[in-house]
């Protein structure tokens, strides 16, 4: 029911790279190049969809309990068309998602683990990947923790 609601990815990521992100640069001081997107949830299935659109736009992303499942696994098909016509993607990307999480038609931490194993096989050029399974997480309680520890990765040592 909620899916009827859901999409325009595409156009909001429009909105970030030419409207929100041009704005914080001129207000703020900010290290131009060096951007980083967290998202949970449809949240983390749209970041990890921006990762892939437009690689140059955020250089670490956290994408926690991703909604994989959306739309029939899209974001799979998504890397797969995109992996045909790139082989690098200069970037962080950090995937979470708790053990408790999903059910039996929608195992979240199989769609991570599976997720993370197709991106992690292509070998892109300059992608940094680390995925979590964190123990006794549900959907409900797993952002903290997942953000704490994504944070401290994908700001750590290259």
């Amino acid at each position: 029911e909620f899916q009827r609601y859901s999409g325009g990815g595409p156009k909001f990521l429009d909105f970030l790279e030419y409207e929100l992100v041009p704005l914080i640069e001129r207000r703020y001081r900010v290290a131009p190049g060096d951007r980083t997107i967290v998202g949970h949830s449809f949240g983390g299935l749209f970041v990890s969809f921006a990762l892939l659109e437009k690689p140059r736009l955020f250089q670490r992303v956290i994408a926690v309990s991703p909604s994989l499942w959306y739309d029939d696994r899209y974001l799979f098909r998504r890397e797969r068309a995109v992996n045909e016509a790139m082989t690098r993607l200069r970037a962080r990307l950090y995937l979470a998602v708790g053990s408790r999480e999903g059910s039996r038609t929608r195992p979240m931490v199989l769609d991570l683990e599976a997720f993370a194993e197709q991106v992690r096989s292509r070998g892109y050029d300059g992608l940094e990947l680390r995925d979590e399974v964190l123990t006794d997480e549900t959907h409900n309680s797993v952002f903290p923790r997942a953000l704490s520890n994504g944070l401290r990765w994908v700001f750590g040592s290259r």
